[in-house]
């Protein structure tokens, strides 16, 4: 392989390697978020859908909750979703939760990890950015 081929197989793994926790998009216009995305920038165009999975185990009492609602350039959609890993009980999962960007405008998006009944602060909390083009 020669240089030139070199560098640019180089560049594309890094500019792969460097997108890897900004969240993606799918075909279907869906853009997809999950713990490494926090912090980051995520960038929705009107009308598209953010996905945030979350893992988590609601069997140890723990739950994640929106700990700050969506404004007024997200709309959250339905109500988050648990999917189990497996049938086994007590089994972690992740939790989903999706937001559909109706305005332009930027939010943040905080998510708690707790239990209902207690307010500590070991609580997790992970913030998400967000801009609506």
């Amino acid at each position: 392989m020669n240089t030139s081929r070199f560098l640019i197989v180089l560049l594309v793994v890094a500019l792969g390697a460097s997108m890897g926790g900004c969240g993606g998009q799918t075909k279907d216009g869906v853009v997809k978020a999950d713990r490494t995305s926090a912090g980051n920038a995520l960038v929705l165009k009107m009308g598209q859908t953010l996905e945030i999975a979350l893992e988590g185990n609601p069997s140890t009492g723990y739950e994640w909750a929106v700990a700050t609602p969506a404004g007024s350039a997200l709309e959250q959609v339905g109500t988050p979703e648990f999917k189990a890993q497996s049938t086994l009980i007590g089994a972690p999962g992740t939790y989903l939760f999706r937001f559909k960007a109706k305005a332009k405008g930027e939010e943040e998006l905080r998510f708690q990890y707790k239990r209902s009944w207690e307010t500590t602060l070991q609580d997790e909390t992970l913030t998400f950015k967000v801009t609506v083009k």
